[in-house]
């Protein structure tokens, strides 16, 4: 997702639009969307402010202490993920999820 446009150039488009500007006219003036002046209008009318929203927080991964899980999942490697994940009270989709961009070892060790 890209950064929001300035306030400034908010501010300088709704001051456009007020002074007679259609909401066309200062889409292809201002190289903007029509849509996106909309919407920066629900906000004025909504919020008073045309000022963006603050960015929302990622949430956080379930599994805070992955040192402490990849030590847990070497002890452990006849385990499943289901069965990781019954243990950590997480969904294995989770642990998957956990597995995969840390490259952790997910699959059972064979003998032979």
């Amino acid at each position: 997702m890209g950064s929001p446009y300035s306030l400034d150039l908010r501010q300088k488009v709704i001051t456009a639009i007020n002074n007679g500007m259609s909401k066309s006219e200062a889409s292809l003036l201002f190289q903007l969307s029509r849509n996106t002046i909309h919407l920066w209008f629900q906000r004025l009318h909504a919020t008073g402010s045309l000022a963006p929203s603050k960015p929302r927080r990622t949430p956080r991964g379930k599994l805070q202490d992955l040192n402490g899980f990849r030590v847990f999942a070497d002890a452990h490697p006849d385990w499943t993920l289901k069965k990781f994940g019954a243990h950590g009270g997480v969904s294995f989709q989770t642990i998957s999820k956990t597995f995969l961009p840390n490259r952790l070892h997910s699959k059972k060790k064979t003998r032979g």
